[in-house]
């Protein structure tokens, strides 16, 4: 069986690292504070205990964060039968490829600083439950994912020939046909 990772949503991943970093901004900026020298510790076994549980927070935080949603740490097993999602301590979702009859190309435009669409393009091979529009084909990060409607595959040529090697032959053409002119 091939594996093939599944990427987050790009928005949603780098604001919880955002949010996780000013976490771990706000340990080091107390554990300076606690430091200090002026600071009056009733024995050195408390310095020693508030090191570690300083950093245990911030780090079970991340940990919780990253894992929570089955959308952040997916790895897609594909076979020639069917898709297998597999998802952190949550148990393997199987689906047919039958239900997806839809594959697309779609992209998004990593913005830089707020400005829209100026970006370097992100490329997607996106297959779905339903008919995607054109909106969403070109900001595919902006899709919300309820249930298993859309699988997004972020795009390169080593996962790309191995999606040709295990989709069945009739959606291994139609990959082949829509990816073909950017090649």
């Amino acid at each position: 069986m091939k594996k093939i990772r599944v990427l987050a949503d790009p928005y949603v991943f780098s604001l919880t690292l955002t949010m996780m970093g000013g976490c771990w901004a706000a340990v080091i900026a107390c554990m300076i504070m606690l430091s200090d020298p002026s600071t009056k510790w009733k024995s050195d076994l408390d310095k020693v205990l508030t090191y570690p549980t300083l950093f245990l927070i911030p780090f079970i935080g991340t940990c919780i964060s990253l894992f929570w949603d089955t959308k952040w740490a997916n790895v897609l097993v594909l076979s020639p039968t069917n898709i297998e999602l597999r998802s952190c301590f949550k148990k393997a979702i199987i689906l047919s490829y039958k239900e997806y009859p839809f594959i697309y190309r779609a992209i998004y435009h990593h913005s830089i600083v707020g400005a829209p669409d100026c970006g370097p393009e992100i490329v997607y091979a996106v297959l779905s439950r339903r008919r995607l529009s054109f909106f969403e084909q070109t900001h595919i990060n902006q899709i919300r994912q309820d249930g298993n409607d859309v699988i997004k595959i972020k795009y390169s040529k080593k996962r790309y020939r191995l999606l040709l090697e295990t989709l069945p032959p009739k959606m291994s053409r139609e990959l082949e046909r829509i990816f073909s002119p950017h090649l």
